[in-house]
């Protein structure tokens, strides 16, 4: 994230990971309540944060990184020196946006589920 985001920008993430989370949580909170026993589906509920959750940071970063996707990123050494001429890579900036979405996804796996899993526990 080298260059400014416009406003616009920001707010049409944030509406998009906001509403596709509350819809997907009120979804998957329906379905639970409809097709399984109430203890079953109240015990469950307590694990819809993490995909509601992860989606909304996945799509937050797609938007956020879109224009990487569509212009391509410098492609860097080590050191932090620009390669193949300055040119911009379509599959560099791929490759680097979906290893941040799932990156984003994993590493809240522990802040979602140990404290659920510790609620249910005695």
């Amino acid at each position: 994230a080298s260059s400014k985001m416009p406003t616009q920008t920001l707010l049409k993430s944030y509406i998009a990971a906001v509403g596709t989370a509350l819809c997907l949580t009120f979804g998957i909170v329906q379905v639970l309540h409809v097709y399984l026993p109430p203890e079953t589906a109240q015990w469950l509920v307590k694990f819809v944060a993490f995909p509601a959750s992860s989606i909304a940071a996945t799509i937050n970063c797609y938007m956020m990184r879109s224009t990487e996707l569509s212009t391509g990123i410098q492609v860097m050494d080590k050191n932090g020196c620009v390669l193949a001429k300055g040119m911009r890579s379509k599959v560099v900036a791929r490759k680097a946006v979906y290893a941040t979405m799932l990156s984003r996804a994993i590493l809240s796996i522990p802040c979602f589920f140990i404290p659920a899993v510790l609620t249910t526990v005695g």
